[in-house]
């Protein structure tokens, strides 16, 4: 109920501020949140190889990029990048699907309908308030949901 809303929310909008270090450190942080979280890889050679190979992707990033360049690429492309991480959001849903086949898919495509409105709201909140405010609203939702399900078995 903690970890997945910060995961999530560093996989999928921890980058839309456009500032060159916060896009290095997502950039950075990306495989090795993927490969715990997505893949469940739990190896620490793996996952270490990982975070050296991020830390030089952070530093790549911070060396040849400039602040001037992020300011002009988020006039240019916040709008798209905001409907990418709300639909990504949305699909990266999809895997609580076990079974994924051509019957199931109307359904499928349906039930992440409420994860990509969610998207687009977490999105909202972190490019307006903040990265934490996306964050923390992540957590309140699954905290709801949480509540409801206990709820039922009382």
């Amino acid at each position: 109920m903690v970890v997945a809303p910060l995961c999530e929310e560093s996989m999928f909008r921890l980058g839309l501020s456009f500032k060159r270090r916060t896009v290095g450190l997502w950039a950075g942080l990306l495989p090795v949140v993927v490969t715990w979280y997505v893949f469940h890889c739990r190896i620490w050679y793996i996952l270490l190889l990982l975070a050296i190979t991020g830390g030089l992707i952070f530093w790549l990033i911070c060396r040849y990029t400039t602040d001037e360049q992020w300011k002009n690429w988020r006039k240019k492309y916040i709008i798209p990048a905001m409907w990418v991480t709300a639909i990504g959001f949305g699909l990266f849903h999809l895997n609580a699907f076990s079974v994924l086949n051509w019957l199931v898919l109307p359904y499928a495509l349906v039930t992440i309908l409420q994860p990509m409105a969610d998207g687009c709201i977490f999105t909202y909140a972190r490019v307006n308030l903040g990265f934490w405010w996306s964050v923390l609203l992540h957590f309140s939702k699954n905290l709801l949901a949480v509540l409801t399900i206990a709820s039922s078995w009382f």
